[in-house]
């Protein structure tokens, strides 16, 4: 009976420790669960915030990159105006006529009642000088002041009186001295804006130099904005052009019937607006923007994009990230459970295993296999030498809208159709002789539906069962592909914006762009370099010239030698390039193309002293096409020198440039194709 109770004792003890070890295990698992979900949510949550950082970063630099550009356009055409009305008022006629209207002291009755009077006698030909003036250029109406704010000349024929802000802007011109634009208003002709420029005495007058009466323009620019606002339109972006008046920002909409209305609870203060997630100015959605003042004016103008927009990319992101966390999430929990649960029973299913015959763990096999090919998101297939499907998993069957078993023993032209077929299997002889794997890319419709895919060919053999044949992995690579064609027409329309900015800017060099870009991409396939090296060829010959745009155009319109320190800042365009297309992702070597195509072959070119084959072949193109451009089109300094001898000078050159290189440019230029391409930029230079 002891020995008895005894033996019950000791059984209970080893039950009641192996409960407990259960338990300690139980909750060794669960911990090990609990903080496998708490770091993968970690991770999913500061992968998400990076993206949204990276997003926004993004988004910032292409804004500031339009806006910048959109900014320096709205200044171009400002000073074209003021450049228009100066033609006018720095002729000696109109100087001399209001140095001596403003001699009356602001008696002006002598030019309407004393017929005698040699003043009173020229106001008729000075009212039809400003009149033509006025139709030639383009504009509405003009007028010209005295100093106390009336008018002597005037195209209309019934004078209104100054309103309370014209007049403090004509005041201002006397004061000051400098131009003033007044606020885009509404008028019966469009959206209009006011132009007052100072008008001086004559040089040779003793006079006091400040200005002795006011030239007021007034524009109709509502074609020109809507063109300037319909630029910055995209992929869910616009521009938005804002003024402050009286307090109050209002915003210029041509499109709409008041062309002016109020925006309610947003000020101008400063002059730049940061970039931030706010309300659209229209009010009606959030948007990422950023703005920049005119300098000298009360306008600004705001780039936006939708947020909803901008953040698809993200979404998308977010969803890889989230479904990587989850799968990477319950292949660690399956880990978990499997060494629990080996830990819990290893003897009994090390037991059922070794008891398992061979066709039990044959089926199992492929039961397994099967279960882990019904989780992925590829499309898998095999296929014997014949052409005939042995298995398929059940992406591939739900995607070609068929059941697994169904499409057991079809061929691919059953399946795809035909031409689909042909594209898929032409590669299947090679990779069976190969004995090889063999990835290619193919565009294939299914049911109605368009899928790029990278499709993998391994080949197989079973020679217990005399199989041989390929198995096909279908990788959808659809979303990868539009995202990257998104990213590549954000980056066409920031070229594009970039180039518009290049021909508002300074014509010339639009031109020399467009003859660069022409000759380049001729040169370039005359020598037979693949598609990307073209792309990059002509990309950098369109963008070649921007960095010239930040150099003072006395310097680059010089008639006369430069000075070194002239030379020194006009060499710094390369520096400018650089700054303004940093933050663009090209995928191209646009850039270094750029920077490199002032080297020379000796090393004597800037900004690197590079030398030989250390310019990569597209710079050295560039560098050609650059020269032959700037010889045959006029400059500041020299006419254009004449197609002959540019090509002669050239070929003596081949100690600074590739000779290779010359003789293409001077093929081409022979050619039939670059006599038209000659003909061509000839008349779009005149036209």
């Amino acid at each position: 009976m002891a020995e008895t109770a005894s033996d019950r004792t000791r059984e209970l003890g080893r039950v009641s420790g192996k409960n407990g070890a259960k338990s300690k295990l139980f909750w060794f698992g669960a911990i090990a669960a609990l903080l496998t979900m708490v770091a993968a949510g970690t991770f999913v949550l500061l992968s998400i915030r990076n993206l949204n950082s990276d997003l926004e970063a993004s988004v910032r630099d292409q804004q500031e990159i339009m806006v910048n550009g959109q900014v320096n356009v709205v200044n171009t055409w400002l000073d074209a105006m003021i450049e228009q009305g100066n033609r006018l008022i720095n002729a000696d006629l109109f100087r001399l006529y209001a140095s001596e209207v403003d001699s009356l002291g602001g008696d002006l009755s002598i030019l309407w009642n004393d017929n005698e009077s040699e003043l009173a006698g020229q106001l008729p030909m000075m009212r039809n000088l400003l009149r033509e003036f006025v139709g030639y250029s383009e504009f509405i109406s003009g007028r010209i002041m005295n100093k106390q704010g009336e008018s002597y000349i005037a195209t209309d024929a019934s004078i209104r009186p100054l309103s309370a802000p014209q007049a403090t802007a004509a005041a201002s011109v006397l004061a000051d001295g400098k131009p003033v634009f007044s606020n885009i208003r509404l008028s019966t002709n469009g959206l209009v804006v006011d132009i007052f420029l100072p008008i001086y005495p004559p040089r040779f007058e003793s006079k006091e130099n400040t200005p002795v009466s006011v030239l007021m323009l007034t524009k109709n620019v509502s074609a020109k904005l809507a063109d300037i606002l319909e630029s910055g339109k995209g992929n869910g972006e616009s521009i938005k052009l804002l003024q402050s008046r009286d307090g109050k920002v209002e915003e210029v909409a041509p499109w709409l019937a008041e062309g002016v209305r109020v925006v309610a609870g947003m000020t101008l203060s400063g002059d730049v607006l940061e970039f931030a997630e706010r309300q659209s100015v229209s009010g009606n959605a959030s948007v990422y923007s950023m703005g920049k003042r005119v300098p000298g004016l009360d306008w600004g103008l705001v780039q936006e994009v939708d947020v909803a927009v901008a953040k698809e990319t993200l979404q998308q992101r977010t969803k890889a990230v989230i479904g990587f966390g989850v799968l990477i999430t319950l292949v660690i929990l399956c880990m978990l459970g499997g060494f629990w649960w080996w830990l819990v029973g290893i003897e009994s299913r090390k037991v059922a295993q070794e008891m398992s015959d061979l066709a039990g763990k044959v089926e199992e096999q492929k039961r397994f296999l099967d279960s882990i090919n019904a989780t992925i998101a590829d499309f898998i297939c095999m296929k014997d030498e014949e052409g005939q499907i042995r298995y398929a998993n059940r992406s591939f069957a739900e995607a070609v809208g068929r059941n697994v078993n169904e499409l057991e023993g079809l061929d691919f032209p059953a399946v795809f159709g035909f031409d689909t077929a042909r594209r898929l299997t032409a590669t299947d002889e090679q990779v069976m002789m190969s004995g090889e794997p063999l990835t290619i890319s193919e565009t294939i419709f299914l049911q109605s539906k368009k899928y790029h895919f990278q499709i993998s060919k391994t080949p197989f053999r079973l020679p217990k069962r005399n199989w041989s044949g390929l198995v096909y992995v279908f990788r959808d690579v659809t979303e990868l592909l539009e995202a990257q064609e998104r990213s590549r027409k954000l980056v066409q329309q920031t070229v594009e914006a970039l180039v518009r900015t290049i021909e508002h800017s300074d014509p010339y060099l639009a031109g020399h762009s467009r003859m660069m870009s022409a000759f380049s991409v001729q040169v370039a396939k005359s020598m037979g370099l693949p598609h990307e090296e073209i792309a990059t060829v002509e990309a950098a010959a369109n963008l070649s010239q921007i960095g010239k745009m930040f150099v003072p155009k006395d310097i680059l319109n010089k008639p006369s030698a430069l000075t070194d320190e002239e030379q020194a800042e006009m060499k710094r365009h390369v520096e400018h390039t650089a700054r303004v297309l940093s933050n663009i992702e090209f995928e191209l070597p646009v850039v270094q193309a750029i920077m490199q195509m002032n080297e020379k072959m000796d090393g004597s070119g800037y900004p690197e002293h590079l030398s030989g084959e250390s310019i990569s072949l597209p710079a050295r193109i560039l560098a050609v096409t650059n020269t032959f451009c700037a010889m045959v089109r006029p400059r500041s300094y020299r006419p254009a020198v004449p197609l002959s001898e540019t090509l002669g000078v050239l070929k003596k050159m081949t100690d600074k440039y590739d000779a290779e290189v010359i003789d293409r440019l001077c093929s081409v230029v022979e050619s039939a194709k670059g006599e038209r391409l000659l003909k061509q930029l000839a008349d779009s230079d005149r036209a």
